[in-house]
């Protein structure tokens, strides 16, 4: 699984585009170009396509369990943005 995180609000009216606010978490699925990445916004489950110089890769260990997801996102994530996670 790699993950990115948003480090730029981005909004597009091409129904094709994935929009997502800063700091939203995205699931990469694939690569459309050398510019453009295919994915899923976690935290709004919408998908397409996005800018991959708007999100920097979030490292993930090789072999990680829902734990480490959390703790990945989490570091990913800043305090000061406002933004809390909660673990079910």
């Amino acid at each position: 699984m790699i993950l990115y995180k948003a480090l730029f609000d981005y909004n597009s009216s091409d129904a094709l585009d994935l929009n997502f606010k800063v700091n939203d978490i995205i699931e990469f699925i694939s690569q459309s170009s050398l510019e453009w990445y295919y994915g899923k916004n976690i935290m709004t489950g919408n998908i397409g396509l996005f800018p991959n110089n708007f999100v920097d890769c979030i490292e993930i260990p090789i072999s990680f369990n829902r734990e480490n997801l959390y703790v990945a996102i989490s570091k990913a994530l800043t305090i000061e943005k406002g933004i809390i996670l909660t673990q079910t």
